[in-house]
């Protein structure tokens, strides 16, 4: 087992351009628990990806 909080087996349904990003619409098709833990949430991230200039107001 990976080292995660769970594991997901998926099925993709389609994918959608997204400014220059590609989205992957998947559907779960089983999953698996992994360790215990806590997940990290976007906001835990501080400015790594430079979003506060575009959203001061999240951080």
């Amino acid at each position: 087992m990976l080292d995660a909080l769970a594991c997901f087996d998926c099925r993709v349904s389609h994918y959608c351009q997204a400014g220059d990003h590609q989205l992957v619409i998947c559907s779960v098709a089983d999953a698996l628990p992994g360790k215990p833990g806590e997940p990290m949430l976007y906001r835990d991230t501080g400015n790594m990806d430079g979003s506060a200039e575009i959203y001061p107001e999240t951080l």
